[in-house]
């Protein structure tokens, strides 16, 4: 990269302080004319004004108002007490009481077109507390001071017999609400009783309700109780009946001639275990059995199997199996029986335990219904009686009303009386204040004037005040209704809109960037405004999508740290950015956002942090910057503004280059002069400028083309190829990294 060349002019070195004041005075100078034409017109309007005014009186009274002891028994709150005396001075002032003081006092001969006579008296009266009394002072000031005198006595009767009948009316309205209130609190009481009565007819329990649901419960418990238990005996006569039934086919014995273990197994179960479920008659025949098989095995061994004893044990033996076959047949009858009737009374005890549940649970609801009648009843009687006592109370007060007696007492400590003669207001004064008024709207009307003079008119305009070439103009940005916020749309006309004249200039402004961008290694871009809401991350985010469209590996940065917005225009994350990676140090590809709307990589703002530029100033950043320089073909820097903060400064003296974004009818020349200036000192590289809000077509002219940008710079033979060659003027050597 070209390294920046040291300056040779020595007239910088002059005091801005003092340059700025030679440049106000000089205005000053110039305008003159404004300024002594306002002093003119504000000393004329004054002049003319206290020739038209007369005299005024002012009539000043004091009075003490105390609340007396409370009529009814109600506590009050500290803020109350406080704020009484404020109470009472505007209720002097309200135009009730007013109106009654002017309809009092005798007519007088007034002109038609004149205001009207309360509205005049609200203005010309003034009611003030003293503080740290309980006093009220009472000013009038008017033309007449005998009719100012009669009208603050107008008004303090006014103000008492406006008391008195407020208290009055208080009371009977209070008294109508309560007596209404009573009435239906005691209708609503009779008509819940009456519910009450028809609950308790239409219940089917006796006595108190609790107690006899406790009694039902009870009885649904023991009926579970019992359920249980036949359902248990029932399970255990299955168990035997299906034992039963599977060890009658082995328990009838073989012949004689079985092998012995077949003998061994008569008494015993399938299972390997003696058969509990048989009977005593079954136990001893199958005993029988066995001993009788045990002496014919005897029997066969010793006289052989047609000797007249064997054959006898063989009849013995089957006898004894005949009866034991017809001993089981009778025993799995019997058991057959008791499990129907265990079954039956269990289906009996189910069906009683499931009325009774369901009767369970109408008491229940019927007590939950009764209870909350009953709370309702206690809770408007409690209502009631508290109405009935505010009754009486404020029946007492109104009598006590009736004989004289308010809750305020309002006391004359001074009588009206003439304070001063007043000419308002004085006339020094008046035009001191009119001269301080014409030379403030005359700086006023002057600093428009230059305001609006050094607004940027045009590109020609901006390129000649400021010594740089122009390298692209974008037309204005119309935003529909219902596309969002404005920057985020704005940000995405190359992509939305790409046949748009606006997304033409910003392709224009892509080839003009790209003719002196390094096929090597990537370029570092930073857009910056003087100003904020002078396009620059408009100019950012339609940039890198240009780019992209091309193929390129474009990677945004936001450097604007404060109130960056870039992660809304691509669509990305902000928890985790710029700021994240300078903090904690961790490799920044980590946070890097492919955008969902274009192949642009997007590095967010990240969280708020206390010191940005103590964070970009740091060595992270400028080795983030030049790891992305290989990564990517370019890098673009969207950061704050230049004369606002000082982020943009420590970021500009690490890019490459860095781009100027102004605005037709926005920006001021001035300020992007300051700004050219700025940048100059931080020896930083001045690509150009891009004017937002054009009125022509998005083409520069031929005065902002690359070539003439580049011959502005000197001769291009001491630039390097395909490096980004500084195109500023020859009073701007910017020279960059």
């Amino acid at each position: 990269m070209i390294h920046p060349t040291p300056r040779n002019r020595t007239d910088e070195i002059e005091s801005t302080p003092t340059k700025t004041l030679y440049d106000l005075l000089e205005i000053g100078w110039r305008r003159k004319v404004y300024l002594i034409g306002a002093v003119a017109v504000a000393m004329a309007l004054g002049v003319a004004y206290l020739s038209r005014i007369e005299p005024k009186y002012r009539v000043q009274a004091r009075v003490l108002v105390r609340r007396q002891a409370p009529l009814l028994d109600q506590a009050r709150a500290p803020k109350a007490e406080e704020e009484f005396l404020a109470t009472q001075a505007e209720i002097i002032r309200s135009p009730a009481v007013v109106r009654g003081a002017v309809e009092s006092l005798p007519a007088q001969p007034r002109d038609p077109d004149a205001a009207d006579p309360v509205t005049e008296a609200l203005d010309a009266l003034n009611v003030m507390p003293v503080p740290g009394t309980d006093v009220l002072s009472i000013s009038f000031v008017g033309s007449d001071p005998q009719r100012a005198t009669k009208t603050v006595e107008a008004v303090i009767a006014a103000y008492r017999e406006y008391l008195h009948q407020l208290d009055h009316d208080g009371h009977l309205e209070s008294l109508r609400l309560l007596t209404q209130s009573e009435k239906e609190l005691r209708q609503d009481l009779e008509v819940l009783q009456e519910e009450y009565r028809q609950l308790r007819k239409s219940t089917s329990l006796i006595g108190e309700g609790r107690d006899a649901a406790d009694v039902q419960k009870s009885l649904l418990r023991h009926l579970g109780e019992r359920l249980t238990e036949c359902r248990a005996n029932r399970m255990e006569m299955e168990n035997r009946m299906r034992v039963m039934r599977d060890g009658r086919g082995t328990s009838v014995v073989g012949s004689p001639s079985d092998p012995p273990w077949v003998h061994a197994s008569l008494s015993r179960s399938p299972g390997g275990t003696d058969a509990p479920q048989s009977s005593p008659d079954t136990r001893a025949i199958r005993l029988e059995l066995f001993k009788a098989q045990s002496a014919a095995e005897a029997l066969a061994t010793q006289y052989g199997p047609k000797h007249p004893a064997m054959r006898a044990a063989e009849q013995q033996v089957a006898a004894w199996r005949q009866r034991l076959v017809q001993s089981e047949a009778e025993a799995a009858a019997v058991l057959e029986q008791e499990l129907a009737a265990a079954r039956m009374h269990e289906r009996q005890l189910a069906d009683l335990y499931r009325r009774e549940f369901e009767e369970v649970k109408l008491v229940d609801a019927h007590l939950i219904e009764e209870q909350q009648v009953l709370d309702r009843i206690d809770r408007i009687r409690t209502v009631h009686d508290s109405i009935l006592t505010q009754v009486a109370q404020w029946q007492l007060a109104d009598q006590a009303l009736s004989g004289g007696r308010s809750a305020v007492r309002v006391s004359t400590l001074e009588a009206p009386d003439v304070a001063e003669r007043l000419v308002f207001p004085p006339p020094s004064l008046m035009l001191a204040v009119c001269l301080a008024m014409g030379l403030v709207a005359g700086v006023g009307l002057i600093a428009l004037v230059e305001r609006t003079d050094a607004r940027v008119q045009s590109a020609e305009q901006l390129q000649e005040r400021s010594n740089r070439p122009v390298l692209g103009r974008i037309p204005r940005l119309k935003t529909p209704r219902g596309s969002g916020p404005r920057s985020v749309y704005r940000g995405r006309m190359v992509r939305q809109m790409p046949e748009s004249p606006a997304a033409e200039a910003f392709r224009a402004l892509r080839t003009r960037l790209d003719i002196f961008s390094d096929t090597g290694i990537g370029q570092v871009i930073q857009v910056a405004s003087p100003r904020d809401g002078e396009g620059k991350t408009t100019v950012t985010a339609n940039l890198a999508f240009s780019f992209a469209q091309l193929g390129k590996k474009v990677l945004v940065i936001d450097t604007d740290l404060r109130e960056g917005t870039l992660h809304r225009v691509f669509a990305v994350r902000n928890d985790e950015g710029l700021t994240c990676r300078l903090q904690d140090g961790k490799p920044w590809e980590a946070s890097i956002q492919r955008s969902p709307l274009a192949a642009v990589d997007v590095l967010a703002r990240g969280r708020e942090v206390i010191n940005p530029a103590e964070l970009l100033a740091q060595e992270r950043f400028a080795e983030l910057l030049a790891s992305a320089r290989v990564k990517y073909d370019l890098v673009l820097l969207d950061s704050s503004a230049l004369l606002r903060v000082t982020e943009p400064s420590v970021s500009a003296s690490k890019a490459d280059g860095v781009l100027l974004s102004a605005m037709i009818g926005r920006s001021s020349l001035s300020e992007a002069r300051q700004a050219c200036e700025l940048l100059d000192s931080l020896n930083a590289r001045t690509l150009g400028i891009v004017v937002n809000q054009a009125t022509g077509p998005g083409r520069s002219s031929a005065r902002s083309a690359p070539a003439d940008a580049t011959s502005g710079a000197g001769t291009p033979g001491n630039a390097t190829p395909g490096k980004v060659v500084s195109p500023v003027g020859s009073q701007g050597n910017g020279t960059g990294r």
